[in-house]
């Protein structure tokens, strides 16, 4: 079923993702991690592209292994510090700092919703159907993307791993959603484009959910 099919009428508050859901999070997460090699690789000369991938892969592997199902887990100020200690060994804390900025900001400025989203959206507020953001990460970078792609005044409420202190598909994340919002499962709808995630976890509270994943921006 396609975003522009769904019938609204028994709906009274949305669930929405927002990574690989609203905008295509790859594009711009290969773009920004391009952008900090290259820095590293311009800075120390002996560095190349395929060593920092590999190091920065180890980092995010060793994040997820000992932060399981924590918004801590997708740090990239925490992959970028193991990067850092591995490369130096010894903590760069101005050298980490600016990795991670210039990783988001290079991010956020690749970011662009989905023409799809944004007509759901749209029809959303003018049907007065509040839209609750369920999204894993960290509270601050997921609001700064919420600005970037101009939808604030469009979204209810917000809730992040990092405030419920769990994962999707971890029901307590969805259970927080419909406690804002003040609706039951029956009365809700989750939208988003990750199964073992999103749709699970609705699934496991018997909410109706749709696989919608954000289609690749074209950049010809």
């Amino acid at each position: 079923m396609g975003l522009n099919e769904v019938n609204l009428s028994n709906i009274k508050g949305v669930l929405l993702d927002i990574d690989d859901t609203l905008y295509c999070y790859s594009y711009c997460h290969q773009i920004a991690l391009t952008e900090c090699f290259g820095f590293l690789v311009g800075k120390y000369k002996e560095l190349d592209l395929v060593t920092c991938q590999k190091i920065y892969q180890s980092g995010r592997k060793k994040c997820h292994i000992t932060l399981p199902g924590r918004a801590a887990s997708h740090s990239r100020l925490l992959y970028f510090q193991y990067m850092v200690e591995q490369l130096l060994e010894h903590t760069d804390v101005n050298l980490i700092l600016h990795l991670e900025a210039l990783y988001w900001d290079t991010f956020l400025s690749k970011m662009e919703l989905d023409k799809n989203i944004q007509v759901f959206i749209d029809k959303c507020f003018q049907k007065k159907i509040p839209i609750c953001l369920l999204t894993d990460l960290t509270a601050n970078i997921q609001f700064r993307k919420v600005n970037q792609l101009k939808i604030a005044d469009k979204i209810k409420y917000i809730v992040t791993s990092e405030e419920a202190g769990i994962e999707k598909p971890h029901p307590f994340m969805f259970l927080k959603a419909l406690n804002k919002l003040q609706i039951k499962p029956r009365e809700a709808l989750m939208i988003g484009d990750n199964q073992a995630k999103d749709l699970k976890g609705a699934a496991l509270l018997n909410i109706q959910h749709i696989e919608y994943k954000a289609k690749v921006i074209d950049t010809i």
